[in-house]
């Protein structure tokens, strides 16, 4: 799930976000905080498309 973390970094819409993952076993943990609700919907979708069968954990806090 390195990859999901890679992805991020290389996503320039998510340049100003700072996201952490945390790969367990049966879930993908997703933490941080992102500047607009766009940025948090990017991540998350990222996130999915890369988790396979396992479950998104979006704990992702979005600046208001």
């Amino acid at each position: 799930m390195a990859r999901v973390a890679a992805v991020f970094v290389a996503a320039l819409a998510l340049a100003t976000a700072k996201l952490n993952t945390k790969v367990e076993p049966q879930s993908v943990e997703l933490t941080g905080r992102v500047d607009i609700e766009a940025q948090h919907d990017l991540a998350v979708r990222i996130a999915k498309s890369y988790s396979g069968y396992k479950q998104v954990v979006d704990k992702i806090g979005v600046q208001q």
